[in-house]
């Protein structure tokens, strides 16, 4: 274990006390619900208190995802979300802040609802923590360190959804002054966000805020497409991952503007990040076996070449999913710990095996003068695939088949809700260890079937001594 002998080295302020939810820009008056109609909003805006966001307040529901719309003299139109939604909260997130590019020796940034754990260990007085991350991506170096927040412990019980979970700043490696508006720069923050949403298994605003200090005065910018309310989450990220984060955002940066993997990857985060949110296991299942699909069709024709595109539109998705796990040395079995799916999956291998003997009787050939079938269709079939796919995705092909084909929903009756849950699990998980071994990442996560983590499959492969 290695660590810094300090605190959090960078020096930047955050508008409000770190046990209180993000303060952006604060004023009397509330752009959401119950104001009077007409009524402006006047708002100050942080860190710079001489600029001010007039709004019109509108009624919505304070569970609803409704934005405000401000108007802030020298930027185009800005839209904000509330940070909490309780009748005192004068506070708001900006969500889109626009202004002209600057040149700039450092820029500043905020990440919101983040990862609580970052990188590596610093140790302060009180102990030590996972506070820090370094990345190298393309031409600039970001350090982030993590902001201890105790909005996030009690977000359920008081309402606040967004907080701070961790300030940056990002300079060029070589010291040079560079533009805002940079495409390597933006690039950089849009890997960055991708491989903190990964991380966290739900949307994070990384780069939220952006702001640096200019001859001309302060310049700030802001731009979030997506931002989850925090919630927990259990995925493959873990506590004692040092710098898992780290190898996934320096591995997205070239992947992301990969020709042939760009749009794919994009795509299966996507699926895989929205999934939680699904809200039933049937939508979660098939937004991860599409995901699967995604990757298995990419890997296997345009990066393998291994199958054409009409044999891979007419093979068995089963098979194409046992193909993908066993390139990226992913075991496909079902794990020890999936009693009642491997007991479904069983007795559907039962019913399978007898309703194929009773249409193999039906159908058996009947040779006529020539000793050839008197049929068309009692020719000989084709060979049966060289791959037989493995238990674990023939149950998510199986049971995906079944909820969205209803003539075999019957089979469904035998599926206990532990069963579905543990199947959602394993289909996420395949999705994380193939995104993982795509970015080429090494050493632990942590499995959704076990307690503690484990070295990933393919960092088993690499360091274990061949027999003999």
């Amino acid at each position: 274990m290695s660590w810094f002998d300090a605190p959090p080295a960078l020096d930047i302020s955050l508008p409000t006390s770190l046990k209180d939810p993000i303060v952006i820009f604060e004023g009397e008056g509330s752009l959401f619900g119950g104001a009077p109609e007409g009524l402006s909003v006047q708002l100050k805006l942080w860190p710079d208190p001489a600029l001010t966001a007039t709004g019109q307040p509108i009624p919505t529901d304070p569970q609803g995802d409704a934005h405000g719309q401000l108007t802030i003299p020298g930027f185009e139109a800005t839209d904000a979300l509330p940070i909490r939604w309780s009748a005192e909260a004068r506070a708001y997130l900006l969500t889109r802040l626009v202004r002209g590019a600057a040149t700039v020796s450092t820029l500043d940034f905020w990440v919101v609802n983040g990862p609580t754990w970052l990188g590596q260990w610093v140790k302060e007085p009180k102990g030590i923590r996972r506070a820090r991350l370094i990345l190298t991506m393309g031409p600039f170096l970001f350090t982030l360190d993590h902001v201890p927040t105790k909005v996030l412990d009690d977000a359920e019980a008081e309402g606040h959804m967004f907080a701070v979970t961790a300030v940056g700043r990002v300079q060029r490696s070589d010291g040079a002054p560079f533009q805002t508006d940079d495409p390597d720069l933006d690039h950089a923050f849009d890997a960055l966000g991708w491989g903190f949403s990964f991380a966290q298994g739900r949307w994070v605003g990384a780069g939220t805020w952006r702001h640096a200090t200019t001859e001309q005065g302060p310049w700030i910018a802001a731009e979030v497409t997506r931002i989850s309310r925090y919630r927990p989450s259990t995925n493959w990220y873990h506590r004692h991952n040092e710098d898992g984060l780290q190898q996934v955002c320096e591995g997205l940066y070239p992947l992301l503007r990969d020709a042939t993997w760009t749009t794919s990857l994009r795509t299966v985060m996507g699926l895989y990040i929205d999934a939680p949110s699904e809200g039933n296991v049937v939508s979660q299942l098939i937004s991860a076996q599409v995901a699967l699909e995604t990757l298995s069709w990419t890997e296997l024709t345009e990066v393998r070449k291994l199958k054409s595109k009409r044999q891979f539109k007419s093979g068995n998705a089963a098979v194409h999913l046992t193909e993908l796990l066993q390139a990226f040395g992913i075991d496909a079995n079902l794990p020890a710990q999936t009693q009642e799916l491997s007991a479904f999956l069983q007795a559907e291998d039962q019913r399978a095996a007898l309703h194929k003997q009773a249409r193999e009787a039906h159908h058996a050939p009947k040779s006529g003068p020539s000793g050839r079938p008197t049929c068309p269709d009692q020719a000989e079939r084709p060979a049966r695939p060289e791959v037989e796919p493995a238990h674990g995705p023939r149950a998510i092909v199986a049971v995906r088949n079944s909820y969205v084909h209803p003539s075999s929903a019957a089979k469904l009756q035998a599926l206990t809700e532990r069963a579905s849950s543990d199947l959602v699990d394993l289909a996420l998980t395949y999705v994380e260890l193939c995104v993982l071994r795509l970015l080429e990442v090494q050493g632990t996560y942590a499995p959704r079937f076990q307690h503690d983590e484990q070295p990933l499959p393919w960092t088993i492969t690499a360091d274990t001594p061949e027999e003999g």
